[in-house]
């Protein structure tokens, strides 16, 4: 439709004159590279109906699928200079509805992922990036700690344009509806069945109707971050987080959680208790270890960062629900 000045303008000569000069044009490009008529805005609205988030989570058996085109739904943060671009992914993964509790608690490392958000972004702790880019360094870079360029949600974009989380932030939080006077709601599945929440919930394990509170992980830097051992195969500096294994676990801290930032308790989801995850606002903010067996459709990954190209979409209201 044509945007009109004033009533009749439509008619004027000079319009008339302008519009003949452009049709003229067009049947001309018509010949060369093709020409559409099609609304601008037309284009606009079909390209912003790309960019929302569409998720998935459906039950059949004793499987959950969860299929996402890998929009995330809070939009992207406008003042971050993705270096890659967004595109629409075909994401499935698929958890166990009854998990099952190994005998130990297991480490895993990238590219597996630990979970998937509600929202269907894959919950991706472990960066690809070493100390010396030596993956058998046995120093892998914190993604908080290693300036890899996340923005306020604690995301970025994969050269394959597939968006995901490597550690979460108060944005984060915020997107997701936690508040500290409620029980979080479930925001995700671990690649081993069990339930995320995420910062607070009920401050006795077992008891739903004692206070919310902060859930904190039990990690800390060694050393209480000061300087890391002399040698050839240490990095120089202190314990400052710059490296997953700046950290340790320590039992004799008044955090709430186990190695792999995992408790039982009961939830307003599973009143009568079950093992579950936490997303802390401390390390290691998303899980690094599991409490059961992770699913094939979490392993694969993508490259490492790369380009220089950015990407801005409108936020796009969705529940996590």
């Amino acid at each position: 439709m044509l945007n009109q000045r004033k009533k009749g303008s439509y008619f004027d000569r000079d319009f008339l004159i302008k519009k003949g000069c452009l049709a003229i044009l067009c049947c001309f490009l018509v010949g060369v590279v093709g020409c559409s008529t099609t609304d601008s805005d037309t284009n606009s609205d079909t390209d912003s109906a790309s960019t929302e988030n569409e998720v998935s989570i459906t039950v059949s058996g004793d499987v959950r699928t969860i299929t996402s085109n890998g929009i995330p739904d809070h939009g992207l943060d406008e003042n971050t200079p993705y270096p890659n671009t967004l595109s629409e992914q075909t994401l499935v993964f698929k958890t166990d509805v009854t998990p099952t509790l190994n005998d130990r608690i297991a480490s895993y490392s990238e590219p597996e992922k630990f979970g998937v958000a509600t929202n269907g972004i894959p919950l991706d702790p472990f960066t690809a990036e070493y100390w010396n880019n030596d993956s058998t360094s046995g120093w892998h870079i914190d993604a908080t700690g290693g300036n890899l360029g996340l923005d306020t949600y604690g995301g970025h974009i994969q050269p394959d344009g597939t968006y995901h989380y490597h550690a979460v932030t108060d944005a984060f939080f915020t997107a997701f509806s936690i508040d500290s006077a409620s029980h979080s709601p479930i925001v995700g599945w671990a690649a081993d069945g069990y339930p995320i929440y995420a910062k607070y919930a009920y401050e006795t394990a077992l008891d739903n109707t004692s206070a919310i509170v902060e859930i904190t992980s039990n990690y800390e830097l060694k050393e209480s971050g000061g300087a890391r051992p002399v040698g050839d195969t240490i990095p120089e500096g202190d314990y400052d987080g710059t490296y997953i294994e700046d950290y340790e676990f320590s039992s004799g801290l008044n955090g709430d959680l186990n190695e792999a930032n995992a408790r039982y308790g009961v939830t307003p989801d599973f009143p009568g208790g079950t093992w579950y995850y936490v997303l802390t606002g401390n390390f290691p903010y998303i899980p690094i270890k599991f409490m059961g067996t992770s699913d094939a459709s979490f392993k694969g990954g993508g490259p490492p960062p790369s380009g220089m190209a950015s990407y801005f979409f409108r936020h796009q209201a969705h529940s996590h629900h």
